[in-house]
């Protein structure tokens, strides 16, 4: 035993074989130096997700935004459309009855259509 220490102490004095002690130490830095690089790698990594994310929920809100817009100007123009349209069929009612009620007053009289061209021209 005492001829492997003396051994080890003369290969340390000569440089060739570090003690064991001094390789942990080196091993264990070495170490550490590789898991704080690779936590810096995967917080920058982790910092992009995070922004990319945020643009996803930022788009798909402005998304929500955009379609809540289409709909409400898609109401809108159905309610005008809807109005115009019982606009319109209140016109044409109002025709049909004034309609109605000049053949009805000219049969009344015995004017017929064919009379009433004619004495237009």
């Amino acid at each position: 035993m005492k001829n492997n220490q003396s051994l080890n102490t003369s290969n340390v004095a000569k440089g060739a074989i570090a003690p064991l002690g001094v390789e942990l130490i080196d091993n264990t830095l070495q170490i550490i130096t590789a898991m704080q690089q690779k936590r810096k790698e995967l917080e920058g990594e982790n910092e992009e997700l995070r922004d990319r994310i945020g643009k996803i929920e930022l788009s798909h809100t402005n998304m929500d935004y955009e379609k809540s817009k289409y709909m409400e100007g898609a109401v809108w123009y159905g309610r005008k459309v809807t109005n115009e349209i019982e606009r319109l069929c209140h016109t044409v009612e109002t025709l049909v009855r004034e309609f109605m009620y000049r053949e009805s007053a000219s049969s009344q009289y015995g004017i017929s259509g064919a009379a009433k061209n004619n004495d237009r021209n």
